[in-house]
């Protein structure tokens, strides 16, 4: 393949990287937005709960939460996958050039997630659903006490607000996880793909005799 050809591929895989740039601002913008606005919707509404003598409502707070930051984790792992494909066409890019020309996904972006501002988010979020997780098992474990709401029925409160604070952080967790994974993996794929196509247009120059003398 001659140098205009590939100067030609790099053209498009630095449009294909910006299109992919605007469309992982747009999935962290609304994740961002979301999970700002709910926090504080949920904050509201425990204070509102617990000044009109309705705590009960706290013991479903966990799961909403949970739920909430599922969602959340479920934009960032698209946006993340997003990254991985576009960390790939860097690399490719890269390749072709000689030289980094564009590297934030490749190289940089991969180091900001484990920064100090990074962790300090995750940690305020963990420390926000700690806090949920606490207030709705103290207000299902205050039905035990006679006189208060769900006196007759704690047992019953207590089993479902545990059962959802488990299946809630399960959700999480798991979501989690797959948020860590999915930026090696996509581009791992992406990467096999490339050169699985490099490897036909070799395979064609060498069966019409075209073959240039660099892919």
């Amino acid at each position: 393949m001659d140098a205009a050809a590939d100067l030609k591929i790099v053209d498009i895989l630095a449009q294909e990287c910006r299109d992919v740039a605007l469309r992982i601002t747009t999935y962290l913008t609304l994740g961002e937005r979301i999970l700002t606005i709910a926090s504080g919707i949920l904050t509201l509404s425990m204070t509102v709960a617990a000044s009109y003598g309705r705590p009960y409502y706290l013991m479903a707070l966990p799961f909403v939460y949970c739920l909430l930051l599922t969602y959340v984790f479920y934009l960032n792992t698209e946006a993340i996958s997003l990254g991985g494909y576009k960390s790939a066409l860097e690399l490719e890019m890269t390749r072709r050039l000689g030289v980094p020309t564009i590297c934030w996904e490749s190289q940089i972006a991969r180091r900001r997630h484990v920064d100090i501002p990074a962790k300090s988010v995750r940690t305020l979020f963990v420390c926000l659903l700690l806090g949920f997780v606490t207030i709705g098992i103290y207000q299902a474990f205050a039905t035990l006490q006679p006189g208060r709401w769900g006196h007759e029925r704690a047992a019953l409160y207590i089993a479902l607000t545990l059962a959802s604070v488990v299946i809630g952080l399960s959700l999480v967790v798991t979501s989690f996880i797959a948020e860590m994974r999915v930026h090696k993996h996509v581009e791992a794929i992406t990467t096999s793909a490339i050169r699985e196509h490099r490897l036909i247009g070799q395979a064609y120059e060498v069966s019409t005799g075209t073959l240039g003398a660099r892919l």
